[in-house]
């Protein structure tokens, strides 16, 4: 079931993005229009601005550079199930990343009729230390 649910992030799913307490993926488009989809880590900086990190080897972030608008969605505890769509724009680079700044244009809910989300998604760090540093560059 759809629902539209405004232009901004609420504080709870500030919170969820922020603690990685679920995965989220990014589905860009490419040149032929078939859908590329990319489970990454991102930040909320504010309630209508999401950052987020690519690769400069990675195929979406070529998608993107040619054609910002994309899809995140967001699924975790507490039965979030969120599309958001809007605009990126590049803010930087570092050595091995570009960063992106998504404005949100809409979020919609997309809970399921059938099921619901009771755990969220569980990652584990592996590199404390890496993850740190990817996390500072992504919000400073």
């Amino acid at each position: 079931m759809e629902k539209f649910l405004g232009t901004e992030l609420i504080p709870k799913v500030i919170d969820l993005i922020n603690a990685d307490n679920c995965l989220p993926s990014v589905a860009t488009t490419d040149s032929d229009g078939k859908p590329r989809i990319l489970f990454m880590s991102v930040r909320a900086t504010d309630s209508k601005t999401i950052r987020l990190a690519f690769n400069k080897s990675s195929k979406s972030l070529q998608n993107i550079l040619i054609r910002p608008n994309v899809c995140l969605s967001i699924a975790g505890e507490g039965n979030v199930a969120l599309t958001i769509n809007g605009r990126t724009e590049k803010i930087r680079e570092s050595k091995e990343y570009i960063i992106f700044e998504l404005k949100i244009d809409s979020i919609l809910s997309k809970r399921s009729a059938h099921i619901i989300i009771t755990k969220g998604t569980v990652t584990k760090t592996i590199n404390k230390e890496g993850a740190k540093q990817f996390y500072k560059m992504l919000t400073d």
